[in-house]
């Protein structure tokens, strides 16, 4: 059997989940943007999210109290950041949102409880880039889109942000979190009529190409998926996710050279975040017998996705390529 048929063959078992958004997939990574503990056995763990779904913003974050004085760290490329080793005790938590963002405030209560978990949606401040002239009705709906969506209230989601595109109709963003929540609920025609009409008013940002690319996969519609990554890849080349599902479109259109080249991109921009491509390159490097090197990805595939569905026949096909 040839070495494309082999490859496809492993990895025509990868299923293509629909991930909302690649920016918003990853779960929060444990060490990452982590400081250094205080003598207590409790962690405040949270994600930072931003309305333009944009990733590789640092951001940073503190934790006040009396007894512990303040600690500061910086959220990683997911957004994601863990504060270890605390004290019962209430901590003031604030995420700095700079120039772009407004401020973000809570107070987090840690009593008796090992792990707080936080969930921070920042908002733009008023007048301030893409929300800039937009009318101030059409800002709150797709602010709450924004937070019915970080819910996983799609229903909702996709009520408010019509609102917010009805009273304002080149609002990119907007248009762009309603491709998002078609695209989770599967309805892959609407969302890439959504990412189409983002694209056109929200052209410098990567992201509507970005996400009309994994609607394509969905579709496996993988030429016109290329392009439209490669088109987000223009405006950042540092992209993670973008590198991924390119890997992906490649492996559809068994260009499994360009595809290995953009799964090692996606590991190298995105770290651990991009679990997934360590899948994949297991699979291309099972296929042309390069044993080690594809157990050694499917091992660091599962180190990070333990709980993966396909976990115990991957240890099996490990076993199996050890011997």
């Amino acid at each position: 059997m040839s070495l494309l048929k082999l490859v496809v063959l492993f990895l025509s078992s990868l299923v293509l989940v629909s991930t909302c958004t690649p920016t918003l997939a990853q779960s929060v990574g444990a060490g990452r943007g982590e400081t250094a503990g205080s003598g207590g056995s409790s962690s405040i763990q949270g994600r930072v999210y931003f309305p333009d779904r944009g990733e590789g913003k640092a951001i940073r974050v503190t934790i006040e109290s009396p007894d512990v004085g303040t600690r500061s760290t910086v959220t990683d490329p997911d957004g994601a950041f863990i504060f270890n080793g605390l004290r019962s005790n209430t901590y003031q938590l604030t995420v700095e949102g700079g120039a772009d963002y407004q401020t973000y405030r809570e107070s987090v209560i840690l009593q008796g409880t090992p792990l707080a978990k936080i969930i921070v949606q920042l908002q733009y401040k008023p007048g301030f880039g893409p929300l800039a002239g937009a009318p101030d009705d059409a800002v709150k709906f797709f602010q709450k889109g924004i937070e019915a969506s970080t819910k996983h209230d799609n229903a909702a989601a996709i009520a408010q942000l019509q609102q917010a595109i009805a009273l304002y109709p080149t609002f990119g963003l907007a248009q762009n979190e309603l491709g998002i929540a078609y695209l989770s609920q599967g309805e892959l025609d609407k969302a890439i009529e959504s990412f189409v009409a983002a694209e056109k008013n929200l052209s410098t940002s990567p992201m509507p190409f970005l996400n009309h690319g994994v609607a394509l996969v969905e579709q496996k519609k993988f030429s016109d998926a290329k392009k439209s990554l490669q088109e987000a890849l223009k405006r950042n080349d540092k992209l993670a996710p973008a590198h991924l599902y390119l890997g992906i479109a490649a492996v559809g259109l068994k260009e499994i050279g360009d595809a290995e080249t953009a799964f090692l991109k996606a590991v190298k921009f995105g770290g651990d975040s991009i679990a997934q491509a360590h899948r994949y390159l297991g699979g291309i490097y099972w296929a042309r017998h390069e044993n080690k090197k594809a157990v050694d990805e499917l091992e660091l595939y599962l180190k990070l996705r333990p709980n993966a569905a396909d976990a115990d026949r991957l240890r099996k096909t490990i076993d199996e390529l050890k011997k």
